[in-house]
């Protein structure tokens, strides 16, 4: 039919996807000095917009732990102090799909954050870890986390 997951076992898709967070920046400020991060990650548009159905249908991200990555001033940790102050929110994003055909496959993701030292940009870097699993020889994936510092090796089409 033409769809990519009839040619893929394994998704990955990543980038700034340019969802924000819904709100005004003043409130979206105190939140954020009151450390309240579920409110924030509530009023996340592309969470929404998933939950709803609308984008990324089948696809999962692994919960988000890290402060928003977009809009910092250039080498700085303050959010946007120009006149535009744009609201801060997690535009960079990492979601996967598995399709489970004869053996049991899936994805494990060992973190998902943002390297908040990496100040060139108006964006922090996020970055993910992950393990893909086939057949579920799930002894095997253990031995492999203790002697493994790296992901498996894949193949990026």
């Amino acid at each position: 039919n033409g769809s990519i997951f009839t040619f893929f076992d394994y998704i990955v898709w990543s980038g700034d996807l340019n969802y924000r967070i819904n709100g005004n920046r003043s409130v979206i400020d105190k939140v954020l000095s009151l450390k309240m991060e579920e409110v924030l990650r509530v009023n996340d548009q592309l969470t929404i917009q998933r939950n709803l159905g609308k984008v990324f249908q089948g696809f999962i991200e692994h919960p988000i732990s890290f402060p928003p990555t977009y809009k910092y001033c250039s080498n700085s940790d303050e959010y946007d102090t120009s006149k535009k102050r744009r609201i801060p929110a997690w535009t960079d994003r990492i979601l996967y799909h598995c399709i489970e055909r004869r053996e049991k496959r899936e994805i494990l993701i060992e973190n998902y954050s943002s390297i908040q030292e990496v100040r060139m940009s108006d964006h922090r870097p996020v970055i993910s870890t992950c393990f893909v699993r086939c057949g579920g020889d799930e002894q095997r994936d253990q031995r492999r986390r203790r002697t493994e510092s790296s992901s498996a090796v894949c193949v990026v089409q």
